[in-house]
């Protein structure tokens, strides 16, 4: 990443190669789903390869404000892996002022998921590169992408028309009802919408005459609602 080059800025060339290699085998560790104690490990030796192999930090001379602005000028996918390096980093990168301060340094782009019944990639806009992704859905049931916010997915499955919330950077998956046979059968459109300050999200179903379905995760019972705004409008007859 563009920060361990920062630090190896002033070493030969087989020492950049030894931390490359370290910093590839930490990516390797998470593709394979190793625990982070051996994802760390990895970025632990690179750092102290960094220090001319000297075991104490040298980010610890650091103060926390400087550490935040360093981290800021990192593509999002570099600062994922970086949170791993450490509690105080950890710390520093879940922060509300690591937010604001990182979003002022880099422009933050979208990620893009192509993905059908086989396959997923994720196009990343930020270094312009497209990575295959796995993402823990039933292959069988020939699942597909509807709509998408805040980087949550809803898919369907074409088969028995089951519905899952996904997350395709940390692989959660969460299991919604089933839609209605005759609200697939007329649906016209979906829409998603995703709350950042309240981790939550809603999946409105567009059918009929202007009818909407929608689904919270705020709802204890996860079942999918009529909207009676909708019904009152379709009343119109326009």
């Amino acid at each position: 990443s563009e920060l361990l080059y920062c630090l190896l800025c002033a070493n030969p060339l087989p020492v950049k190669v030894e931390v490359q290699e370290l910093f590839y085998q930490s990516h390797m560790a998470s593709n394979n789903n190793d625990s982070q104690n051996q994802q760390s490990t990895y970025l632990g030796k690179a750092m102290e390869v960094c220090n001319g192999g000297d075991t104490k930090n040298q980010w610890d001379k650091l103060s926390n404000d400087m550490v935040e602005t360093l981290l800021g000028l990192l593509p999002t996918e570099d600062i994922f892996w970086c949170q791993m390096v450490s509690k105080t980093w950890y710390t520093i990168l879940h922060s509300t002022s690591f937010h604001s301060t990182s979003n002022q340094l880099f422009e933050r782009c979208p990620w893009f998921l192509l993905a059908n019944a086989k396959d997923s990639y994720v196009y990343n806009m930020e270094i312009g590169d497209l990575n295959p992704i796995k993402l823990k859905l039933p292959k069988e049931r020939c699942v597909v992408p509807i709509a998408g916010s805040g980087g949550l997915v809803c898919f369907v499955s074409k088969i028995d028309k089951s519905s899952y919330m996904c997350n395709p950077y940390t692989g959660m998956i969460r299991t919604l009802p089933c839609f209605d046979s005759t609200v697939i059968d007329s649906t016209k459109g979906v829409a998603m919408h995703y709350s950042s300050s309240g981790l939550h999200y809603k999946v409105f179903v567009l059918y009929g005459n202007m009818q909407v379905k929608v689904i919270s995760s705020l709802e204890k019972e996860k079942a999918w609602f009529e909207l009676p705004a909708a019904r009152e409008y379709a009343n119109l007859g326009n």
